[in-house]
């Protein structure tokens, strides 16, 4: 998926060609799964999201405010 700039994703520290791999601990298998994250993020306060990218893993710790 592309990440543009102007994406709420992106100031999070997503880039185009990352890959999900975690979020909160659990691991994402799929594009359902990513849509249930999604729009969950309008009800929680924090969260934490692994994600692969040049096949290093990164972890991103983030809380809303």
């Amino acid at each position: 998926i592309s990440v543009p700039p102007e994406n709420v994703l992106y100031r999070l520290g997503a880039r185009s060609g990352d890959i999900l791999r975690r979020f909160n601990g659990e691991p994402v298998e799929s594009q359902e799964r990513v849509i249930q994250i999604w729009q969950s993020l309008e009800s929680i306060d924090e969260f934490s999201m692994d994600v692969e990218r040049g096949g290093k893993i990164f972890r991103f710790d983030v809380r809303v405010q």
